[in-house]
């Protein structure tokens, strides 16, 4: 289990510098200003717990304001607008 769980978690942080990127981010920008963030932002338990709603079959759709607004509330780094506003 704790290796399904870490793998999501790569997969997650893969599908989240992708989705920078296709705002127009450089990759070398990705990997340089959000890298460390995205991976504290895995870390974090309330994100963690709101992530792993994902595999219940109750929940239809998660939040996309969450990680925008928890992002905003802990760390410097400012996510560009066309991401915040694909909710």
């Amino acid at each position: 289990m704790r290796r399904a769980v870490a793998q999501s978690m790569k997969d997650f942080l893969v599908l989240f510098g992708d989705e920078l990127e296709t705002c127009g981010l450089m990759s070398a920008l990705v990997n340089h200003e959000f890298a460390e963030p995205m991976r504290w932002l895995t870390k974090d338990a309330e994100v963690r717990a709101f992530l792993g709603q994902a595999f219940s079959t109750e929940v239809k759709k998660l939040d996309p304001d969450f990680l925008a607004e928890h992002w905003q509330d802990s760390t410097d780094s400012h996510l560009p607008e066309d991401l915040i506003g694909h909710s």
